[in-house]
């Protein structure tokens, strides 16, 4: 029988749209004298348009390269009139509470400083999160001809019972824009296969002289050269 699982992901049971980090952040108290309370509480919400499978009951995570929507949360909204953004130390143009930012490249988090500023341009609020990136990943999932693909990934093996198997890939957290022009490379080992016209859909044969194989698949997106993301399992005979 297969080894089975929950998809590979360090958040693979939390429920919701938004990841929220370190609640609160880090709030500083402003040295100039203001008519709101300068440390007024900060959170800040982190909304990654990355790629999940549908029945994927976790969130999205960011990437870097992906897009990351940001939103401030200041204990009073009335009391602020505009927001100043630094993203990976660099300024973000936009003062507003809500801001669509690309993940830099080449890190493993990014820091995200927002401050809210009251009418007299003066800090009311303010928090600094360190944003962690993911990576992304392939998960595979058996295709049965009747209920169609499994829900619960094959984490390391797969027996292989019948004549053949069909097995679906599933990406996680690749940018959700790249995701029409990913093309995938399948290896089967010694096993005869038939290829989809899916790149993320495999049809493994059966071969009597091969008693395991390890099948992997490579993903990547031609138009981004650091964009790649692969996984693999033992298929036994």
């Amino acid at each position: 029988m297969a080894s089975l699982s929950w998809p590979l992901s360090t958040n693979a049971f939390t429920s919701g749209l938004f990841q929220l980090l370190k609640v609160g952040g880090e709030s500083k108290t402003s040295e100039q004298t203001t008519t709101t309370p300068a440390n007024m509480r900060m959170d800040l919400v982190v909304e990654a348009e990355t790629y999940t499978p549908h029945f994927y009951r976790g969130r999205a995570e960011p990437v870097a390269g992906a897009i990351m929507r940001l939103v401030a949360l200041p204990e009073d909204t009335t009391a602020v009139v505009k927001y100043r953004w630094q993203v990976g130390g660099k300024t973000i143009s936009e003062d507003s509470q809500t801001i669509r930012v690309t993940a830099p490249s080449g890190v493993n988090e990014v820091v995200v400083d927002v401050s809210a500023l009251d009418k007299n341009g003066n800090v009311a609020g303010r928090t600094t999160n360190y944003v962690p990136l993911s990576t992304p990943s392939l998960s595979f999932y058996e295709v049965n001809p009747l209920r169609g693909v499994s829900a619960i990934a094959i984490t390391s093996n797969l027996t292989l019972i019948g004549d053949e198997v069909t097995v679906h890939s599933e990406p996680y957290f690749i940018n959700s824009l790249s995701l029409t022009n990913v093309i995938g490379e399948w290896n089967t080992g010694q096993l005869n296969n038939v290829p989809n016209d899916d790149w993320s859909t495999m049809t493994i044969l059966r071969t009597n002289d091969v008693s395991s194989t390890r099948v992997t698949l490579q993903g990547s997106n031609p138009s981004t050269l650091t964009e790649t993301f692969g996984g693999s399992f033992i298929l036994e005979i």
